[in-house]
């Protein structure tokens, strides 16, 4: 398309940049030795959670993980 017979804009599909590189992933884990993307799912994977679950208090220990004894 033209505009005063200059190119205003193209009627062409682009081609999409970024996205997920699906084969370097595949190569990832063949070169790990990994055969399944996920393991097996637990069978209570999709059970509802407990209602009280976001409103838990997490334990006062937590986000200071512990370090193995030398």
């Amino acid at each position: 398309m033209t505009r005063n017979g200059k190119p205003a804009f193209d009627l062409v599909p682009h081609k999409k940049k970024g996205g997920t590189d699906w084969d370097a992933g595949y190569r990832y884990m063949r070169e790990h030795g990994i055969d399944t993307f996920f393991g097996e799912l637990p069978p209570d994977w999709d059970d509802p959670l407990p209602e009280d679950f976001l409103i838990t208090p997490l334990p006062a220990d937590y986000g200071h993980p512990k370090l193995p004894k030398k």
